[in-house]
């Protein structure tokens, strides 16, 4: 017989609007678009570029955890049926996927008037190898497939969470070691090969989200009275991640992009300290920000995932435009410190003010739900200045530094996340 799930085992404040999470939103967008943007602009060799990327790659799983927790607060006290939860969700994940996948094949030149290119785009579907950020589509699919399981499970043994947290954590480690480290069992060697499109490489993040929201409570609690400890841990993590990476790559002799892979043991501390810290940060925001700084910030969550899928599309035409200019062969003469200075406080606000400029204006279109995976909005659409942006990274960055240590450093999406 299924448990009351009000009952005190399970906690949960009322359902509502957490502009606390927005922070996390903004801040880890701003991460994605960091780690594309560095990707790509550097060479795979650059020291520099993937010492970043060793403290940026927790975006992905971020996301997720974020995901299961936004997912788990939603319906934590609330009837969740099968079907329609899946009626209602996968046509905010399907639509905008085929969309932008579409998009993607006729922008990367794939359209050819034979049969062969539509095989092409329907193997891209399946795989979504149409654009390299598209996999995470792919993951929400996955999750909202096993979510009601998930909920079904929390309530009926709500005290089997705490041990799921341990054993999925203790296997997230075991596989990221594996992963980074070269040990491929057998059976499971493909998917050693090819971890980034299946949602059990990352199990550990979706328990957490599910275990953060059925405690939110004592969660927060904890939360407000440890700012300064919640922020040193980034700090701390950070330490460690640099540290892994420097040892990959001194010791093991491992390449820089090898280095600083998404998939190993310190990139799982890294995920936790990154999501804990903005969590703080944005409670202690939260609790201090003006009502135009908060519609500002909630503003921002409701664009994400459409920011998210788009932004790619611009990063590739400001590359075109730098490599045709000749600007890139003279930033391939400057200092891949000064390089990422300027790639993170003038391409990343860049990428993301005009992104969000369109995706604001297509949300009040009929293509909402085809671009942004949202229902249109009739509220006006407020674009946000490129100094808007630029004044509020200032200020969650003159916030974080006595307060928060080390967030900056922290920083991929789906509807549940961001919207």
């Amino acid at each position: 017989m299924v448990r009351d799930v009000s009952a005190p085992r399970l906690e949960g404040a009322a359902r509502g609007h957490l502009a606390a999470i927005d922070v996390v939103r903004f801040l880890t967008i701003g991460g994605v678009i960091l780690v594309h943007s560095t990707s790509f602009a550097n060479s795979d060799s650059s020291l520099v570029a993937n010492g970043v990327l060793q403290l940026a790659h927790v975006t992905r799983s971020v996301f997720l955890m974020l995901s299961g927790f936004v997912l788990t607060y939603s319906y934590l006290r609330r009837p969740l049926g099968r079907r329609a939860f899946w009626w209602r969700r996968y046509p905010l994940i399907l639509v905008p996927y085929v969309t932008w996948s579409a998009i993607y094949f006729v922008a990367d030149g794939e359209v050819h008037p034979t049969w062969s290119s539509l095989g092409n785009f329907v193997v891209d579907l399946s795989d979504a190898h149409a654009h390299f950020h598209l996999y995470f589509l792919l993951l929400t699919m996955q999750l909202y497939l096993v979510f009601p399981a998930l909920m079904a499970a929390l309530r009926r043994w709500p005290k089997a969470l705490t041990p799921a947290l341990v054993v999925t954590g203790v296997v997230q480690l075991a596989f990221t070691g594996a992963a980074e480290y070269g040990w491929r069992p057998p059976v499971l060697g493909i998917w050693f090969e090819h971890p980034s499109s299946w949602l059990f490489s990352y199990s550990f993040y979706v328990v957490g989200g599910v275990a953060a929201a059925a405690h939110f409570d004592a969660v927060s609690a904890w939360v407000r009275s440890h700012y300064r400890l919640a922020g040193l841990s980034m700090a701390g993590a950070a330490i460690v991640g640099l540290g892994v990476y420097a040892f990959n790559v001194e010791v093991l002799g491992y390449a820089p992009i090898k280095a600083s892979a998404v998939f190993q043991p310190a990139n799982v501390i890294e995920v936790v300290a990154a999501t804990l810290s903005q969590f703080a940060l944005g409670m202690w925001l939260a609790e201090r920000a003006s009502a135009a700084r908060l519609a500002w910030l909630e503003r921002s969550s409701d664009v994400s995932f459409g920011v998210y899928l788009a932004h790619p599309l611009l990063l590739s035409a400001v590359l075109d435009v730098a490599v045709s200019s000749g600007l890139s062969s003279f930033l391939s003469g400057v200092p891949s410190p000064l390089v990422e200075v300027m790639i993170a406080f003038g391409m990343v606000p860049f990428l993301y003010t005009v992104t969000s400029a369109v995706i604001l204006l297509a949300r009040r279109s009929r293509l909402s739900l085809a671009l942004t995976g949202r229902r249109a909005t009739k509220r006006p659409a407020t674009v946000v200045s490129g100094s808007a942006v630029a004044r509020d990274v200032a200020v969650i960055a003159n916030v974080a530094t006595p307060h928060i240590a080390g967030v900056a450093t922290s920083g991929d999406a789906a509807p549940a996340v961001l919207g």
